[in-house]
């Protein structure tokens, strides 16, 4: 008896020592991750991203980031096979059609995959002067200078030259854009934001700081215009923030961003709706925002901070993705996104080989000498909404992943406006 207890107290003690010492690693591999939220107040006027390098070191370090440069080999070794921040790469090698459908602009002679955001003041320069017309007002998401310029001239900033804004931003897109220098808090700077909330009877200060991680990006990462006589930029949301909506207020006042060379149509240009097709999405109602995919938490030396690297989240798929994700792995997940990203791909080729095509029409039938003016007058009508619709998608960042449901919609309507335009040109004469 003696024995067995003796027996039972040693391989108790055993046990308890085991225990001890799984208990002992499980906290030192699992020891707590501090969220890195030290404030460090700067001067108001801190819009170099260097001003930040001391306070905030990891951020700074995955802002430098910003700076790598794919080659098409390498992002596709990544993941990725739509965008990324290419040396110069036209768009016009995947998509022939482009000079066609952009006939009349500059995108006609020049369009490129834009890169980092620390390239935007160094290649916004080098742009054709076929696209710098426009002037001041085109630079208006390209500097943490902007705020100050329009401080300091007002309305009068829209109507300089471009090179006249231009030489008076030394730094690209900095922390100082969407953040509070001095107390780091989110912030915007763009005032298009907020007055085009205030036309919707929104007032973007009672935003939570959840909302505001994406709003942050909807400053610059928009549709806009430049307004007629002002030049100001413009979001066309007074309808609502949809392709339909805007494309109405566009109706509405009678917009056109340049005439076609070929129809002699009035177009429209898109710029980069990324917010409004992110709105309405699955991600978006479910509280996702922006920074989540595109700036997620990363960890260094026990510190837990929110990447400054503005990329494609399959870059950084597991810490983009698997936060909410969890049952997949990184390789399913980005298989995933390419997956949608290349159904998209399909339709916007075929919509944009679809207009070309109706472009086609509309000439023959004016060159054919005989066709009904009013018909034609529809045809071009058509030919605008089509291709508005078709650039809705081609110019958005995501390949339509942001809401693909909405970009494949959006794209089916795109072919069916062309081909309503089309059955016009051609039964015009």
């Amino acid at each position: 008896m003696k024995k067995n207890t003796k027996l039972f107290l040693f391989c108790l003690i055993v046990v308890v020592c085991l225990g001890a010492m799984a208990i002992g690693v499980f906290v030192a591999q699992n020891k707590p991750i501090a969220l890195d939220t030290k404030v460090t107040p700067l001067p108001a006027d801190a819009l170099a991203a260097e001003d930040y390098k001391e306070a905030y070191p990891l951020q700074y370090d995955s802002y430098l980031d910003n700076n790598l440069v794919d080659t098409e080999e390498s992002y596709a070794d990544s993941g990725g096979v739509y965008g990324g921040t290419f040396e110069k790469h036209s768009h016009f090698e995947p998509q022939p059609y482009l000079p066609t459908l952009f006939n009349g602009m500059g995108f006609s002679v020049e369009y490129n995959e834009d890169r980092g955001h620390t390239y935007t003041i160094e290649d916004v320069k080098a742009i054709t002067t076929e696209r710098t017309k426009s002037g001041a007002s085109c630079t208006y998401c390209k500097s943490s200078h902007i705020p100050d310029l329009l401080e300091k001239y007002g309305d009068d900033f829209y109507l300089m030259s471009f090179d006249e804004a231009i030489s008076q931003m030394p730094d690209a897109i900095t922390c100082a854009d969407c953040h509070d220098p001095e107390t780091m808090e989110l912030r915007i700077t763009r005032p298009a934001l907020v007055e085009a909330f205030e036309r919707q009877g929104k007032d973007i200060n009672e935003a939570t700081n959840e909302e505001m991680r994406t709003l942050v990006c909807a400053q610059c990462h928009v549709e806009y215009y430049f307004a007629s006589g002002t030049k100001k930029v413009t979001f066309p949301w007074d309808k609502g923030v949809k392709m339909e909506d805007v494309y109405d207020y566009y109706q509405e006042i009678g917009f056109s961003d340049f005439t076609h060379g070929i129809t002699g149509g009035d177009m429209l240009k898109m710029q980069h709706p990324d917010y409004e097709l992110f709105v309405n999405s699955t991600h978006y109602e479910n509280g996702v925002s922006c920074a989540d995919c595109h700036m997620p938490y990363m960890v260094e030396d026990g510190v837990k901070y929110s990447s400054h690297w503005w990329t494609s989240p399959l870059k950084t798929a597991e810490a983009s993705c698997l936060q909410c994700h969890s049952d997949n792995t990184a390789e399913e997940m980005t298989e995933r996104v390419i997956y949608t990203q290349d159904r998209v791909w399909e339709i916007q080729d075929l919509a944009g080989k679809t207009i070309e095509q109706t472009i086609s029409d509309i000439k023959a039938a004016e060159d054919s000498g005989s066709a009904d003016s009013a018909t034609i007058d529809e045809a071009k009508e058509l030919h605008r909404k089509a291709q508005a619709f078709w650039d809705w998608i081609a110019a958005e960042n995501s390949r339509g992943f942001h809401n693909s449901q909405d970009a494949m919609n959006t794209l089916a309507k795109a072919i069916d406006f062309a081909h309503q335009a089309s059955e016009k040109a051609t039964s015009s004469y």
